[in-house]
């Protein structure tokens, strides 16, 4: 997107998850052990229509890591950058 926004993903996330929408099964490693030692401050931006990242699991992040804390963009799903960049912003 020449001058504004252009999204980038991890090439692995790409392969695997063609891999799970050919039904294969991938090994699911404990990513709340991972986030537990992220000693780091966090930020998790969340889009107030998420139906992902929904209110029940960012609590549940946010009292598994201390150094979590969250802010709720509003008119924005999931993917908030998309859905509202000058939220993002």
């Amino acid at each position: 997107i020449p001058g504004g926004l252009e999204p980038k993903r991890d090439p692995i996330f790409n392969r695997r998850f063609a891999q799970a929408l050919a039904g294969q099964k991938l090994p699911q490693p404990d990513l709340w052990k991972a986030w537990r030692q992220i000693r780091c401050p966090i930020l998790i931006l969340r889009g107030a229509l998420s139906d992902l990242l929904t209110p029940v699991l960012v609590d549940r992040m946010l009292a598994a890591n201390p150094r979590a804390k969250c802010i709720e963009i509003a008119d924005a799903a999931h993917n908030v950058p998309a859905d509202n960049p000058a939220g993002f912003i």
